[in-house]
């Protein structure tokens, strides 16, 4: 299967997108985090609290991982200028 040309103010478009939707998410998992402890405080979280935060946590994983995919997916390796080694 070809990969259809590369646009690149569609590209332009789809990176700023996925870059607020990553931002958005990263926020979200921080405020997971706080509640969950990491911020040194107690917060007594009962169990559907608890329960609901794994899940959000869970869905933010899964949207991190298939923006990744999604944009590793818009860009051929090939045209990409990789690292050389010394």
């Amino acid at each position: 299967m070809s990969r259809p040309p590369i646009n690149r103010r569609h590209n332009d478009a789809l990176a700023y997108e996925r870059a607020n939707t990553l931002t958005c998410a990263g926020l979200g998992l921080s405020a997971i985090a706080d509640l969950l402890g990491a911020d040194g405080s107690e917060h007594h979280l009962h169990h559907e609290l608890e329960s609901g935060l794994a899940n959000a946590a869970k869905a933010l994983a899964v949207l991190v991982q298939q923006t990744g995919y999604e944009l590793c997916d818009q860009f051929d390796p090939d045209l990409l200028n990789a690292p050389t080694e010394d």
